[in-house]
């Protein structure tokens, strides 16, 4: 998917990253990024940590990293 690459470089630089603000740069709704992360998730390139009940945080994983190489 074309916009997996552009996921995973905005997740790799920047340090606060939500799910709106993923949104509001590539331009789609929230939905559509919660397809695209779940996605990632499920190639291996994106794990998703629940820090409190209302927020996550996004890793890369090796395989995401290379990814962007």
């Amino acid at each position: 998917m074309e916009f997996d690459g552009k996921v995973l470089n905005y997740i790799s630089t920047k340090e606060d990253v939500t799910q709106r603000k993923i949104a509001k740069y590539m331009g789609l709704s929230l939905g559509q990024i919660d397809f695209i992360l779940h996605n990632l998730v499920e190639k291996g390139l994106l794990k998703i940590e629940k820090v409190t009940p209302r927020s996550f945080k996004y890793i890369l994983t090796p395989q995401g990293i290379v990814r962007l190489v």
